[in-house]
């Protein structure tokens, strides 16, 4: 199911990317709001002195009530609805009646002459002697890479971005440190900036660490040093080199180690390929405990992002992460106190909304014949009561495979019912009498409960007639909406996520609410069962896997044999060797760690065995794929480089698994260890999750927020960097990038976008990069979640 799920996820918006295919011109802005400032000086070596400058603002278009002028046109198409004024295409509009209007997008202040940057010539250093500044010895070689930072659209076929220079100033021989300098810009429409050469004090791009931080006895404490300078290259690090804690209170050094080598440039990492494309450094000191806000610096060149060391660094990430599901909420209204994203609320049957029943499930496809077939199986009755659920990435959709996020959050609870029953993540729920990341759990799945059918099957979720239309947010729907038939696959995890819910209800003398989430979980098990048998070739491996894990809750729940033998019958683990999942042939990830810790009679010693060492396996694969990793990231092992495997620790919630059954450390080390990635140790220094850390995503692709201009909601972990070389086929390839006509990143990029190294390949620009900025709950949130919530839990108590 990785794949298969992988592209119901992120083909969901190829109706954006279509609106690309036609000619267009690139407009760049030549409004002069103010000179161009720069964000960062810092060395990346004793040698080259590395500008961070940004050029341009992003002002996104009015948001506001239409109001007709004589003479307006409304061109209505299937995925956008044009306002023509006085001949020319204006804007969008909005709503089943066209009720508001989208204006476009500008971007405002000074741009660089991009010609003139790599010019050696257009630099003028001064060192300060005394009162005065002294001309000394000019660059010998200028370095960059551009990376855009937000597509606006501009006009109807135009757009502009605003910029992210990294400009490399390589001098013949050392700056003098503690000395103040003072650099002129000729012809680059830059004003003179003036700094002192102080690297104990100054933020270098060349090294990477956790923006977080680390528990105090965490068994990983780890940062890294790297550089990409685009057309110059790598720069070229010793090994031996020392480095040092800087404790941020009093500037002290607190502890010092030597740089070692993590990855060469010319070695494969985990998938038979170099994804860093650097040398890569790493700096361990895993053994200082003190707690404090700290920096790391490499002597001579530079420091990374200040950090904490305590135990409360993971709760932050998670309560971050749990403002994520919320914000993704369907039904609700949002804004303060809960979130400071600010929403109506969408698709309710209170506000009139109607969902339709369709005949076609959940696997209907997301591309256009697949919309068309379930626009097509409308049937003439509306589902009462189709509302909640957690909505997907760019789109409005429930669906079942989000389920995975609800029994995520309640094995969290089952694990560390202390930490969590009092835990509170401020969500509107959070005054009742259960933990909050039960009401969280419910939330979304009490959406499917709603639309469980009398006879037990369970509809796929709901879903409108195609992606949504440009400019138009998800309270303002103007398409027709379904909700899907009744399927095994989607009845068999409804009927495993209630079982693991009734469970957690029972343990902790819920008696009534127990019984209701048991009777619903049975009443789904059943009705799919008997489909199943029916029609056991409809998606049979999603659902003998989704069966499978229904048979192991069930088990855990009601003790009863019938459900022991269908786990038995349905398990893969028949043997001694397997992984978790295997590309296309299997994914039962959740079942095995459910049969080991159930206290149940009539266990099968033999599977007992091979679901233990399943999980164990899996692990070894991925502390493997970390050991050959430059930035000590994971990923499965078939899998490219996409799909958020950088992002987010996917591959982390097994590891911690293995860590409970075995109390071995080097399980716990390797889920740390792979986590440190997605929270900034990487080359670009940043976060992919909004919200969290010194720098992180701006332009997730996330509808509501674009559409009305407000900054993306918090908690939102993207899909983060991609292997361009795998997606050279189709759609897939990105056209933004490299299509002749979609030309954007070709004026925009620099070098080239496939000369990137591949964990550098990230570029924040929301809706126009579904590969890069789009996410799913199934796909992020789940993983990050767990594995925040796990590490959380564990450090605090």
């Amino acid at each position: 199911m990785y794949i298969s799920n992988n592209i119901r996820g992120i083909s969901k918006i190829t109706s954006i990317l279509a609106l690309f295919v036609c000619s267009f011109v690139v407009i760049i802005s030549n409004i002069h709001a103010e000179k161009i400032a720069i964000k960062n000086i810092g060395l990346v070596s004793e040698d080259i002195l590395c500008l961070t400058i940004e050029e341009g603002v992003y002002i996104p278009g009015e948001f506001v009530p239409y109001v007709k002028k004589e003479g307006d046109v409304i061109e209505k198409l299937p995925d956008v609805t044009w306002l023509i004024r006085n001949n020319e295409k204006v804007g969008f509009l909005a709503g089943p009646n066209q009720e508001y209007f989208r204006g476009y997008d500008r971007v405002v202040g000074d741009r660089l002459n991009e010609s003139e940057v790599s010019k050696a010539s257009n630099y003028l250093f001064y060192q300060k002697s005394g009162d005065k500044f002294i001309g000394i010895e000019n660059p010998v070689a200028i370095y960059k890479k551009i990376k855009m930072l937000k597509i606006a659209r501009t006009g109807a076929w135009a757009f502009d971005c605003p910029r992210r220079f990294y400009v490399f100033i390589k001098f013949k021989n050392k700056l003098s440190k503690d000395k103040t300098y003072k650099i002129e810009f000729k012809n680059l429409n830059m004003a003179p900036v003036e700094f002192s050469l102080v690297p104990e004090n100054m933020r270098s791009e060349a090294v990477h660490v956790n923006h977080l931080g680390f528990a105090v006895n965490s068994p990983v404490k780890i940062a890294f040093l790297s550089c990409w300078m685009g057309d110059g290259g790598q720069v070229n690090f010793k090994a031996g080199t020392s480095f040092y804690l800087i404790d941020e209170k009093n500037h002290q050094k607190v502890f010092s180690g030597r740089v070692e080598i993590s990855r060469k440039h010319t070695e494969n990492e985990c998938g038979n390929k170099n994804y860093s494309g650097r040398d890569v450094f790493q700096m361990q000191f895993n053994e200082f405990n003190t707690p404090g806000r700290y920096r790391v610096y490499v002597e001579n060149i530079g420091c990374s992002y200040p950090f904490d060391i305590s135990n409360d660094v993971w709760e932050k990430a998670f309560l971050v992460s749990t403002k994520g599901i919320l914000n993704n909420r369907s039904g609700i209204t949002l804004g303060p106190p809960y979130t400071e994203f600010k929403r109506p609320r969408p698709m309710h049957p209170e506000d009139g909304v109607k969902i339709w029943a369709a005949s076609e499930t959940v696997f209907h496809g997301d591309d256009h014949e697949g919309f068309l077939r379930l626009v097509n199986s409308k049937l003439d009755y509306t589902v009462d009561n189709a509302w909640g659920g957690l909505m997907d990435a760019g789109d409005w959709d429930r669906r079942t495979f989000h389920l995975v996020v609800s029994r995520n959050l309640i094995e969290l609870c089952l694990l560390f019912p202390d930490y969590f029953n009092t835990l509170n993540t401020n969500i509107p729920e959070s005054n009742n009498d259960l933990p909050d990341l039960i009401d969280e759990a419910l939330f979304n799945l009490d959406c499917y409960k709603r639309m469980q059918l009398p006879d037990g099957g369970v509809r796929g979720g709901i879903e409108s007639a195609s992606h949504p239309k440009y400019g138009e947010p998800s309270w303002l729907e103007s398409q027709i909406m379904f909700a899907y038939a009744p399927d095994v696959y989607s009845s068999f995890e409804f009927a495993a996520t209630a079982a693991r819910v009734a469970y957690w209800f029972s343990l902790n003398n819920r008696v009534e609410k127990s019984e209701e989430y048991k009777n619903a979980a049975l009443k789904a098990y059943t009705w799919a069962d008997s489909a199943f048998a029916a029609n056991p070739d409809f998606h049979k491996r999603e659902a003998r896997d989704s069966k499978n894990l229904a048979a192991a809750e069930l088990f855990r729940l009601t003790g009863e044999a019938k459900f022991n033998n269908a786990f038995l019958e349905t398990t893969v683990y028949k043997s001694e060797q397997q992984l978790t999942n295997i590309w296309e042939t299997y994914d039962q990830q959740e079942a095995p760690f459910v049969y080991l810790i159930t206290q149940r009679r009539g266990k099968d010693p033999k599977i007992l065995q091979n679901c233990k060492n399943s999980l164990l396996n899996q692990a070894y694969v991925t502390i493997e794929c970390s050991s050959v990793s430059g930035f000590k990231w994971a990923k499965n092992y078939y899998a490219p480089m996409g799909f958020s495997n950088a992002s987010t620790p996917q591959e982390a919630p097994n590891l911690l698994r293995c860590f409970y059954i075995t109390r071995d450390i080097k399980y716990l080390k390797a889920a740390i260890l792979i986590s440190q990635a997605g929270l900034g140790a990487n080359p670009l220094n940043a976060t992919y999750t909004t919200g969290l850390g010194h720098d992180y995503p701006h332009f997730p692709l996330h509808v509501d927020s674009y559409v009305t201009g407000q900054p993306a909601p918090a908690g939102i972990t993207i899909y983060g960097p991609l292997d361009q070389a795998f997606f050279e086929q189709g759609w897939w390839c990105n056209p933004i990038f490299d299509s002749d006509q979609l030309n954007v990143g070709r004026i925009f990029v620099y070098p080239k976008f496939k000369q990137w190294p591949p964990f550098e390949s990230y570029f924040d620009m929301g809706l126009w990069n579904p590969l890069m900025s789009e996410y799913t709950v199934m796909q992020n949130h789940a993983y990050v979640t767990y594995t925040w919530g796990y590490l959380s839990a564990y450090f605090k108590q």
